[in-house]
């Protein structure tokens, strides 16, 4: 059973404007079908036309050379065992791949994405986002070194919009930390959002700070000082916040 294929579409040669050899290789999590093959066709010549996305098979679209010919070239060939049902039917997992093939080849091809560990620093950093049933290609590598990246565990919930936040020590001045990576007071209490209905919370644990100076070379899009922390609030919650020169945010929590 395939897992990898080339396609190659040969279009008509009469026209100028879009005939030639359209050639691509698709990878499935699983194994294809021939519903499979054929939306990957569909996107493929899509996506070879002027201003054309990878859609879905139920948007119009039209070829405007006719195609002549199509191969599949087998590239990765698998043994139909290791794909083959159970004694009792599909697992869960084959189900969801089929989930997610009938959703991908109605919203289309780019709209399902999957996240894959990166290397980096930040936990929003380490997560990149690979369209469902392909490889992953040009990520950061995830060995060491990263200096100024947080120990694990790894959070569970990263924000795509870090929340503004405010953290004083017992004293109520605001907490930062020195250009030597030295903090000026014990963090004590925390507020997520800024004004007058966020409340406090007291910390009962804190680690830290892993500061970080990122684009200090850029004056104009570096990310400058800054440093995280990981800290457990009275309630039994966890986040993972991070300093900057301009204020504090949270980058993510530990559910």
């Amino acid at each position: 059973m395939a897992t990898a294929v080339r396609i190659e579409a040969e279009l008509d040669d009469s026209s100028q404007e879009s005939g030639g050899l359209s050639a691509r290789t698709w990878v499935h999590p699983r194994c294809f079908t021939s519903r499979d093959l054929v939306d990957r066709v569909h996107w493929q010549l899509q996506a070879g036309m002027p201003g054309s996305g990878l859609r879905s098979r139920k948007e119009s679209g039209a070829v405007t050379a006719p195609v002549t010919r199509v191969r599949f070239l087998p590239e990765t060939v698998e043994a139909a065992g290791d794909h083959a049902e159970g004694l009792w039917g599909g697992g869960a997992e084959e189900q969801v791949v089929r989930g997610v093939a009938r959703v991908q080849a109605m919203v289309g091809y780019d709209a399902v994405r999957v996240p894959v560990l990166q290397g980096g620093r930040g936990a929003a950093d380490r997560q990149a986002w690979v369209t469902w049933g392909e490889r992953p290609t040009d990520l950061r590598p995830t060995e060491p070194p990263w200096p100024g990246r947080i120990p694990g565990p790894a959070p569970t919930r990263v924000f795509g919009t870090p929340l503004p936040a405010e953290v004083v020590d017992e004293h109520g001045r605001s907490v930062a930390v020195t250009d030597r990576g030295v903090v000026t007071g014990a963090p004590y209490r925390c507020r997520v959002g800024l004004g007058g209905g966020a409340g406090w919370w007291v910390i009962v644990a804190w680690a830290g700070p892993w500061p970080v100076d990122e684009g200090w070379w850029n004056a104009e899009g570096g990310s400058g000082r800054s440093a995280r922390f990981q800290v457990v609030g009275a309630d039994g919650r966890a986040w993972l916040l991070r300093w900057r020169e301009s204020g504090w945010e949270v980058e993510a929590g530990y559910d």
